[in-house]
Protein backbone atom coordinates (compact mmCIF):
# COMPACT_ATOMS: atom_id res chain seq x y z
CA UNK A 1 0.00 0.00 0.00
CA UNK A 2 1.30 3.70 -0.84
CA UNK A 3 2.24 5.45 2.05
CA UNK A 4 0.17 8.15 1.66
CA UNK A 5 -3.13 5.88 1.71
CA UNK A 6 -2.32 4.55 5.21
CA UNK A 7 -1.03 8.47 6.83
CA UNK A 8 -2.13 11.79 5.84
CA UNK A 9 0.42 13.81 4.14
CA UNK A 10 1.00 16.01 6.79
CA UNK A 11 2.16 13.18 9.11
CA UNK A 12 4.06 11.72 5.86
CA UNK A 13 6.10 15.16 5.93
CA UNK A 14 6.67 15.40 9.55
CA UNK A 15 8.02 11.99 9.31
CA UNK A 16 10.47 12.51 6.84
CA UNK A 17 11.47 16.16 8.38
CA UNK A 18 12.37 14.24 11.21
CA UNK A 19 13.93 11.24 9.08
CA UNK A 20 16.01 14.53 7.88
CA UNK A 21 17.06 16.15 11.37
CA UNK A 22 18.30 12.50 12.51
CA UNK A 23 20.34 12.11 9.85
CA UNK A 24 21.79 15.82 9.57
CA UNK A 25 21.00 15.59 5.97
CA UNK A 26 19.69 19.14 4.80
CA UNK A 27 16.48 19.68 3.26
CA UNK A 28 16.16 20.08 -0.38
CA UNK A 29 15.82 23.56 -1.65
CA UNK A 30 15.31 25.87 -4.85
CA UNK A 31 15.88 29.06 -5.50
CA UNK A 32 16.14 29.57 -1.70
CA UNK A 33 12.93 27.81 -0.25
CA UNK A 34 12.48 24.64 0.11
CA UNK A 35 12.15 22.15 -3.18
CA UNK A 36 8.37 20.85 -3.35
CA UNK A 37 8.93 18.98 -5.95
CA UNK A 38 11.74 16.32 -4.78
CA UNK A 39 10.10 16.71 -1.56
CA UNK A 40 6.94 14.94 -2.23
CA UNK A 41 8.82 12.40 -4.43
CA UNK A 42 11.08 11.73 -1.33
CA UNK A 43 7.40 11.57 0.84
CA UNK A 44 5.65 9.39 -2.12
CA UNK A 45 2.88 12.38 -2.63
CA UNK A 46 2.01 14.68 -4.97
CA UNK A 47 3.30 18.41 -5.44
CA UNK A 48 0.13 19.74 -5.56
CA UNK A 49 -0.76 18.76 -2.03
CA UNK A 50 2.19 20.61 -0.54
CA UNK A 51 1.56 23.53 -2.10
CA UNK A 52 -2.23 23.27 -1.17
CA UNK A 53 -1.89 22.58 2.31
CA UNK A 54 -0.75 26.00 4.73
CA UNK A 55 0.83 23.64 7.57
CA UNK A 56 2.63 21.42 5.51
CA UNK A 57 3.71 24.85 3.87
CA UNK A 58 4.31 26.12 7.13
CA UNK A 59 6.26 22.62 8.50
CA UNK A 60 8.53 22.95 5.73
CA UNK A 61 9.43 26.91 5.88
CA UNK A 62 9.73 26.07 9.68
CA UNK A 63 12.01 23.35 9.18
CA UNK A 64 13.86 25.31 6.86
CA UNK A 65 14.24 28.43 9.14
CA UNK A 66 15.36 26.60 12.36
CA UNK A 67 17.69 24.04 9.86
CA UNK A 68 19.27 27.38 8.07
CA UNK A 69 20.08 28.54 11.48
CA UNK A 70 21.50 25.29 13.02
CA UNK A 71 24.22 24.99 10.23
CA UNK A 72 25.02 28.81 10.52
CA UNK A 73 25.54 28.46 13.92
CA UNK A 74 27.92 25.23 12.95
CA UNK A 75 30.13 26.88 10.96
CA UNK A 76 31.06 29.55 13.26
Amino acid sequence: MHPARRFGSLEIVADYLARLERSGRPLPYWSGRPNALRIAKECGIRRQTIQANAQISRMLNDFARRDSALRASRKR
